[in-house]
């Protein structure tokens, strides 16, 4: 009975420990910066720590905002994802990710980014909802730019 205690008590622990993404709840879990419950699959985004705790968000632009008001030092931060659009099982790295900034796909928030693994996809949806292709320093000006300079 110990070594089953040991062995639960040991895979708890280095799950915990992780510093891959954590399943986000939907409908369950809340924002981590605005606070309101994580309902859209396609959008979402999480911070990682390098002690492995997870902070989860219901957006590309709250993910930004939380960073650049907490400011966690770079030691203390691991990864950063977002929830791929085209494929909302899937969390991508947010500092390769491509965004679209589109005032025709509106995310959750209001600021209208939207991640994806790869340029091509970005681009055919682009195609669909006009708008422009931009990476992860791009977003934190437009986030910068509208919500904490404001």
């Amino acid at each position: 009975m110990k070594v089953l205690f040991f062995f639960i008590s040991s895979i708890i622990l280095l799950y915990s420990c992780s510093n891959e993404p954590k399943p986000i709840r939907f409908n369950e879990d809340e924002c981590a910066y605005c606070l309101m419950i994580i309902s859209d699959q396609r959008f979402g985004g999480e911070f990682i720590t390098t002690k492995g705790k997870a902070y989860k968000f219901d957006s590309v632009e709250c993910l930004s905002a939380y960073l650049q008001e907490q400011k966690p030092g770079s030691k203390d931060v691991h990864s950063l994802f977002t929830i791929d659009f085209y494929n909302p099982e899937m969390f991508i790295d947010a500092t390769q990710a491509w965004y679209l900034h589109s005032e025709l796909l509106k995310s959750p928030m209001g600021l209208n980014l939207t991640a994806f693994s790869n340029k091509e996809i970005a681009q055919t949806v682009k195609n669909v909802y006009p708008g422009e292709l931009i990476r992860w320093q791009k977003v934190n000006e437009i986030v910068k730019d509208n919500w904490l300079d404001k």
